[in-house]
């Protein structure tokens, strides 16, 4: 497991606010390694996926970069990395509109092409908008993610990880 974590999903996630997959077939794909090298520990191959990934205490790959896109967005929206929100985010400016959740929420940039309606600005937003206020406006990055660490993203997921 120790060689799983250092060597094979570290090459798994890397980059993945970039290329994170959109299509089923590659998010199962990409998934399919990890199911594969769970599969072939010892005295693993008899549990369904879900089951070998509890014991394992691993979450699916999909998640964890739903997570990933998480953490950038909070790093953007508090200039911890030099990427200007303003190029990436539109903010809704309207209090009118927010009436509920945090003072943070962001619009879906519209696109003319699919090109760039699962890129890493549009993909992850009704994610950031679900979270609660006391999550987004977290006084650190860690705080932050130690509260994400804590949430229920399967509804944001589209990959077949937990089916058996």
């Amino acid at each position: 497991m120790l060689a799983y974590k250092i060597f094979v999903r570290p090459v798994l996630e890397y980059c993945s606010s970039v290329w994170s997959p959109h299509l089923l077939k590659d998010i199962d794909a990409v998934e399919q390694v990890q199911r594969y090298f769970t599969r072939r520990l010892n005295g693993l191959n008899c549990y369904s996926y879900p089951d070998r990934l509890k014991l394992l205490n691993l979450e699916p790959l999909e998640i964890r970069r739903v997570k990933s896109d998480l953490f950038m967005y909070f790093k953007i929206l508090n200039n911890l990395v030099a990427i200007p929100a303003e190029n990436l985010f539109m903010p809704i400016k309207n209090n009118y509109i927010v009436t509920r959740g945090h003072n943070f929420k962001l619009t879906k940039k519209l696109c003319q092409t699919d090109q760039f309606v699962n890129s890493f600005a549009n993909r992850s937003v009704n994610v950031w908008n679900s979270l609660d206020t006391n999550i987004v406006n977290a006084m650190s990055l860690n705080v932050f993610k130690s509260l994400v660490n804590k949430l229920d993203l399967n509804n944001f997921t589209r990959g077949r990880a937990l089916v058996s």
